[in-house]
């Protein structure tokens, strides 16, 4: 079919409010082309035209809103002109000129060659509108339509092709992108029809380009109303389905799915014709977003803003409601009564002469542990251990003081061993059987543990496979959780090999038969303490004294005493708390039982000790998984052993000389836990000291299972467990 359109002037859009052809030159009416008609509309057109020109106003209806809905227009009949090339790049509808004014009437005074009409809207239209829509960001004008839908009807290219062959040159008339938009006064709710495919327009080789037919309404009464008709028509269908507005994108969905459906096109006279749109390419459907996304919902999700420049802002954590924090607090409650398993790896090292008074150790206790109620710990450890003096190497020397015909003299003699004096190195003057053979102990010990808020119970015994084994048992009470603490405790002394597991005599050694045994040293030991304080500061003295027995070892006892106070330093929320303070103690044994001959202990045992130190704790974190602390004391010590005899119960008249001595004290210990996940906790400490006349070291690991999942917070649970004494009631 032939166009129905007239090449002398540009197309109009029907499409909004008020929609005018325009001209670059001068605005011109669109004259439908008498041409390619056919005869019935013809006949309506002729009849139109003459009643056109016995009146030339001019009168139609349109899809306006109410207050606008008749047009009237006096201006004659328009003369067609020629439309400039570039006509099809200004905006048609955003002209000014003969805007209807409000209520619908045309001014008087327009110049002649502007006419309302009801046509679909063109290609060209469709571009004008889509560039005015991306420069302007997709806002419209208060007085514009507030929809968008697709026309299926209108000639498209590809996507991206342009044509800028100017109209009335022969040719089809320009194309623009895939999708042509046309506006909707009930909402832009888009026709279901009239989704059509994006095409790929103008001439292949060997291939015929298809138009589709787009009416031109006529000037008769009857034309227009038909084409007013067709166009509620469309309007009614626009309204079944939910639409998208040029601002939002809600509804839209720009790439239609590709059809080769026919869509059958309506004449202002009520003719069809029907198009075939061939496929085109489909291309992926941006996703709708609704309103879209602010600039702050962009910030926060990491990404650069739409305007403005982009500045990452690091916003502060929610500060947790009473609510949260009293939830928190229970949960830390219920969690503190959790079972758990735990096992460790404890390494203690003492300096001192290899074969006597050298030690190592190495201990693994396990544990579980399990809460009885509310009201109760029960707790089982289990402790190998295996320990280590070294072997003699015949360097080993002490002083003592011996009696001759001239007085009394200090001598240096090899350091003896049990009955064997002489275990220096083998000579044609030695009496003895040379250097010592090495002696080490394996054992297994274990204990059971009662825990209650302010009383604990312990019963166990010191490894089974010692020379020399024990019943070991522990008390704590603390009655209404007042200022004083009472304890007991059996435990061994494990300053030496010799003290804590025994050994056997070498001077009493043969080839049928060991040795005989002493050592194994236990010390009953009661204290009472009084103590009062808070977090900022505190006071505390206590007083204590030890019943201490051996096997085959003299009996010894000891009266100790302290007191000390702290203060509340410094505390950084961050990382943690600092408390410094003060601190003296003393002690005193009745005898020294430090020698290793038979009858001694082998235990460091001064007559006097004195320690004044200045204490301090480190109590840290970092965020809520780490936890650690810093206990740490610089100060002097001083310390007197009196005569005594070599060879208790001996006639032997050699003495351990009397010794004062006065020097630096230090003592460090760190621990550290940290929170693997809510149900396991590893561990780790160092430690290091001199509060004897020997230098000690120490390092441990741990790790432990917890039954109840621990909530990470910065002040409990920590994870510190301790790894010798009583167990904690509740999870550290």
């Amino acid at each position: 079919p032939a166009p129905p359109f007239s090449s002398a002037g540009p197309q109009t859009d029907s499409s909004l409010p008020g929609q005018m052809a325009f001209n670059e030159q001068r605005a011109t009416p669109v004259v439908p082309q008498a041409a390619g008609r056919p005869a019935h509309a013809s006949a309506r057109t002729s009849a139109g035209t003459k009643k056109s020109a016995a009146s030339p106003s001019y009168a139609g209806q349109m899809r306006l809103p109410s207050s606008e809905e008749n047009i009237t227009s006096a201006s004659p009949e328009p003369v067609p002109a020629t439309a400039h090339p570039l006509s099809s790049q200004l905006p048609a509808w955003a002209s000014a000129v003969n805007a209807p004014r409000p209520g619908g009437r045309l001014d008087s005074s327009a110049s002649a060659g502007l006419r309302i009409s009801s046509q679909p809207m063109g290609p060209v239209a469709a571009q004008t509108q889509t560039l005015f829509a991306e420069q302007t960001d997709g806002q419209l004008t208060a007085g514009s339509a507030a929809g968008i839908h697709a026309l299926p009807n209108a000639q498209v290219r590809a996507v991206g092709s342009l044509n800028e062959t100017p109209l009335g040159m022969g040719t089809d008339p320009t194309q623009y992108a895939a999708m042509q938009y046309t506006a909707s006064p009930q909402g832009g709710q888009p026709n279901p029809s009239q989704q059509g495919s994006p095409q790929a327009g103008g001439s292949q080789a060997g291939g015929t380009r298809q138009q589709a037919a787009v009416p031109h309404a006529t000037a008769g009464r009857k034309t227009t109303r038909r084409a007013a008709t067709a166009g509620k028509d469309r309007t009614s269908k626009d309204q079944a389905l939910p639409g998208a507005t040029l601002g939002s994108a809600t509804g839209l969905n720009p790439y239609p799915a590709p059809s080769s459906t026919p869509y059958a096109g309506v004449y202002p006279d009520g003719g069809q014709q029907q198009v075939q749109v061939p496929d085109a390419p489909q291309v992926a459907a941006p996703s709708a977003t609704g309103s879209g996304l602010s600039d702050q919902d962009l910030q926060e999700r990491n990404l650069p803003p739409l305007r403005g420049p982009w500045a990452r802002i690091q916003r502060e954590r929610r500060a947790p409601s009473p609510r949260d924090e009293a939830e928190m607090q229970l949960r830390t409650i219920e969690s503190s009564y959790s079972p758990w398993l735990g096992g460790a790896g404890i390494i203690n090292y003492r300096s001192g002469n290899l074969g006597f008074d050298h030690l190592s150790a190495l201990e693994a206790p396990f544990e579980v542990s399990a809460p009885l109620g509310y009201s109760a710990r029960f707790t089982i450890v289990a402790r190998p251990v295996f320990l280590d003096s070294g072997q003699a190497d015949g360097t080993a020397i002490i002083q003592v003081q011996q009696s001759t015909t001239a007085g009394t003299a200090l001598v240096t003699i090899p350091e003896p061993l049990g009955t064997d004096s002489a275990t220096g190195p083998a000579s044609a003057t030695s009496t003895g059987s040379g250097i010592p053979p090495q002696q080490n102990a394996t054992g297994l010990g274990g204990e059971v543990q009662l825990a209650f808020p302010h009383l604990s119970l312990a019963a166990g015994y010191t490894p089974f496979g010692f020379l020399v084994s024990n019943a070991t048992g522990r008390f704590q009470w603390k009655p209404g959780n007042g200022p004083f603490t009472f304890s007991f405790n059996r435990d061994s002394i494990k300053d030496t090999q010799l003290s804590y597991a025994g050994m056997r005599d070498p001077g009493s050694a043969s080839l049928s038969y060991p040795g005989n045994i002493w050592g194994g040293v236990i010390a009953n030991q009661s204290s009472v303490q009084f103590a009062r304080g808070d977090a900022e500061s505190g006071f505390y003295l206590g007083v204590g004294g030890q019943d201490i027995t051996g096997y085959n070892v003299k009996s010894n006892s000891r009266v100790d005493g302290s007191a000390g106070a702290y203060w509340h330093a410094w505390t950084s929320p961050e990382y943690g708390s600092l408390n410094v303070g003060a601190n003296f103690f003393a002690m005193h044994y009745a005898q020294n039982q430090q020698a290793f001959t038979f009858g001694m202990g082998g235990y460091f045992s001064p007559q006097v000790y004195f320690l004044a130190n200045i204490p301090f704790t480190w109590t840290g974190h970092y965020l809520t998984r780490w936890h650690y602390n810093i206990l740490g004391s610089l100060g002097v010590q001083a310390f007197q052993e009196t005569l005594t005899p070599l060879y208790p119960g001996s006639a032997v008249t050699e003495y351990l000389p009397a010794v004062t001595s006065v020097g630096p004290n230090y003592d460090l210990h760190g621990q550290t836990s940290y929170a693997v996940s809510p149900h396991w906790f590893v561990g780790g400490s160092l430690a290091a000291n001199n509060s004897r006349n020997y230098s000690a070291v120490s390092a441990q690991f741990s790790i432990h299972y917890l039954f109840r999942s621990q909530p990470s917070t910065v002040a409990t649970p920590t994870g510190m467990f301790s790894n010798d004494g009583m167990r904690p009631f509740t999870v550290p």
